[in-house]
């Protein structure tokens, strides 16, 4: 079941009839409560039941963007529709496989593994990746994404207005 939330709270329904939990989507809307950047460079965010498997894009799934934990309160999935735009186009420039570390998390997946309190991936607007040659990996993703950093094994792309 993938639904897409636009920003004048309206829901338009693609494969479903009713949105998600009352709670999830209150979850997701305090995030992003005053948060003008955030709103003004996100047009959409998909939000996914978790375990479904649908293609987000070319080379793209929700299992490889889904949140690794396993509690049974983490039950749907953000994606930036940008993000993902911004992957596929990095991975067409790449020409080979680009392996996703980490996307979106949940608020409590993301501290237990010690991520930032507001952080990107807790709006689906962030995603690690690593490739064979990480160098050339950071090369093209700093013409594609607005903020990249690279680590010792992989590179954090994300969409912020900065």
């Amino acid at each position: 079941m993938i639904r897409k939330f636009i920003f004048d709270e309206r829901w338009t329904d693609f494969h479903g009839d009713v949105p998600p939990r009352k709670n999830a989507l209150d979850k997701f809307l305090e995030n992003y409560k005053g948060d003008k950047m955030t709103i003004g460079i996100l047009k959409s965010v998909h939000i996914i039941e978790k375990g479904k498997d649908d293609k987000l894009a070319e080379n793209l799934r929700v299992s490889e963007i889904e949140c690794k934990c396993k509690s049974s309160l983490c039950n749907y999935t953000l994606i930036s529709s940008l993000l993902v735009m911004k992957f596929q186009k990095l991975r067409n420039i790449m020409e080979s496989p680009i392996t996703v570390n980490s996307a979106y998390r949940c608020q409590s997946h993301n501290l237990n593994i010690g991520g930032e309190f507001n952080s990107y991936h807790c709006k689906g607007m962030a995603i690690d990746l690593t490739h064979p040659n990480l160098d050339l990996l950071e090369s093209e993703a700093r013409k594609i994404f607005p903020f990249v950093l690279k680590y010792d094994t992989f590179i954090h792309c994300d969409v912020r207005d900065l």
